[in-house]
């Protein structure tokens, strides 16, 4: 199995990770999602897995630690791809399935707005543009597809506002859009360029900044977010390791952290507050 993402249950207690299963032909076979149980003192106990489907690529938590949700890039020469969708056991972390949702074709990032009723996958497969699914979620956990926008490029990573009336997906540039908050419809309010294949976006917790890590030009974009229009606005760009492929912001809104790839490190990054500028303050082998 080779591990795609991971995401931590609100409630701080477990962890699942997303894994794709490959051969050397880069066939996708059914993957899965391994079951963490997290320690006072951070360590991971594995807790076992559950089956997801081919290409399992990226996990997604309800903000209430309710519901799972994996989308499932699919097979390199079928494609399509779909979502995997879970129940959560509060008192175990375990994981049951509930079945699995279409998306438009190989989806490859999935969010969930903070209230927990929308859920949104990025599409990478197809001829670009390509598009996000937007789907309702009700209160067994299902999700119900409410359609389908195009994205700007081709969409590989999709990230919800704090507040949940935007949403951003990295694309080529960044996508813009706002939330409509009775049925969770998205609208396009623009786009604004990144640095060379944007590959994931992070949103700090107060809503106020957003960082891009780009892939090809081992960087990161930096913006302010516009708090009453959701408008980015570039910051600049600092330097990351080589091939960033993820970022993520600290609960503390403190520091920012983007794996490196190909430098096989992790870039660690202190946030001005006021500013949103990033300062680099180290690297760490994996």
């Amino acid at each position: 199995m080779y591990p795609q993402s991971v995401a931590v249950n609100p409630t701080g207690k477990y962890a699942y990770v997303a894994n794709a299963n490959t051969n050397a032909g880069d066939q996708f076979f059914v993957g899965n999602v391994s079951i963490y149980e997290i320690d006072a003192t951070g360590a991971l106990t594995f807790r076992g897995s559950v089956a997801a489907d081919l290409g399992a690529h990226s996990v997604a938590v309800d903000p209430f630690g309710r519901f799972a949700y994996v989308a499932n890039f699919g097979d390199l020469d079928i494609r399509f791809g779909n979502v995997s969708m879970y129940t959560i056991n509060p008192t175990t972390g375990a994981l049951t399935s509930t079945g699995t949702v279409p998306a438009v074709d190989s989806p490859w990032s999935v969010a969930v707005d903070p209230s927990g009723k929308f859920a949104y996958v990025a599409n990478e497969g197809g001829f670009a543009p390509t598009s996000i699914s937007m789907y309702t979620i009700n209160p067994t956990g299902a999700l119900t597809s409410i359609g389908a926008i195009a994205s700007g490029g081709r969409a590989i990573s999709v990230a919800v506002h704090p507040s949940g009336k935007f949403a951003y997906v990295a694309d080529g540039n960044i996508s813009m859009y706002a939330i409509n908050p009775t049925s969770g419809a998205l609208t396009s309010i623009g786009t604004v360029g990144a640095g060379s294949s944007p590959s994931a976006i992070a949103i700090d917790p107060l809503g106020k900044f957003a960082y891009v890590a780009n892939s090809n030009s081992n960087d990161v974009s930096m913006y302010t977010i516009n708090a009453a229009t959701g408008a980015l606005t570039s910051v600049g760009l600092i330097a990351a390791g080589t091939d960033p492929a993820s970022v993520a912001v600290d609960p503390s809104g403190k520091f920012a952290y983007v794996t490196n790839q190909n430098s096989h490190n992790v870039s660690m990054y202190s946030i001005d507050v006021a500013t949103g500028a990033l300062t680099l303050i180290g690297m760490i082998g994996t």
